[in-house]
C-alpha cells in the first residue's frame, strides 16, 4: 500500500507570475488567489502588476521595456499538484486601456492589487482561507516543512 503523505494546504497557496510587455518577460512575482462571492482573484503587489516602484512611480525593470501588458499565471495542473501550467491573464482591459486589477483606495501607498481571473480552466485552483486570519501559527522546531520549487521556464 503506498505511504499517504500529509501536505499542509497552505504550501499549495503561492502562484509564480511573470509580467510581459508584447511577449517580453520583464519581471517576475508571487501572488495567490482568494475566492469572493463565486469569483476568483489573484492577489499580488501593486508593483508586480505595473512594474514601478510604488514609492517614485518610476519603472523597475533594466529592459527599458514600457509597463506589463499580461502576467502569466503558473498553476497546479489539473488533478496533478506538483505539474505546473501556465494561463496568462491581460493587465489592461482590451477596449478602455484601463487596468483591470482592483487596488486599495490609497492606491501604490498599499502595495497590492485583486485581479480577476479570466483564464483558469484545466487547473487546480488553490484558494487562500482568509479565515485564517484569525489563527495562530504555531512554528515548532523540527517539524518537517516542504519548499515548493519554482515553475519552469519555457
Amino acid at each position: 500500500m503506498p505511504e499517504t503523505i500529509l501536505i499542509d494546504p497552505l504550501s499549495r497557496v503561492s502562484l509564480h507570475l511573470e509580467c510581459s510587455f508584447q511577449g517580453m518577460i520583464i519581471g517576475c512575482g508571487t501572488g495567490f488567489v482568494i475566492a469572493q462571492n463565486g469569483a476568483n482573484y489573484l492577489i499580488t503587489n501593486w508593483h508586480v502588476v505595473t512594474g514601478r516602484n510604488p514609492g517614485t512611480g518610476q519603472p523597475v525593470s533594466n529592459t527599458g521595456a514600457a509597463d506589463p501588458d499580461t502576467i502569466r499565471i503558473w498553476y497546479h495542473a489539473a488533478n496533478c499538484l506538483g505539474s505546473w501550467l501556465p494561463k496568462t491573464e491581460r493587465l489592461l482591459d482590451p477596449i478602455t486601456q484601463a487596468p483591470r486589477w482592483r487596488e486599495h483606495p490609497r492606491g501604490r501607498e498599499i502595495d497590492v492589487v485583486a485581479l480577476p481571473l479570466t483564464q483558469h480552466q484545466d487547473v487546480q485552483i488553490h484558494p487562500l482561507n482568509l479565515s485564517l486570519a484569525k489563527t495562530d501559527l504555531v512554528h515548532r522546531g523540527g517539524n518537517p516543512s516542504v519548499v515548493a520549487g519554482q515553475a519552469p521556464v519555457e
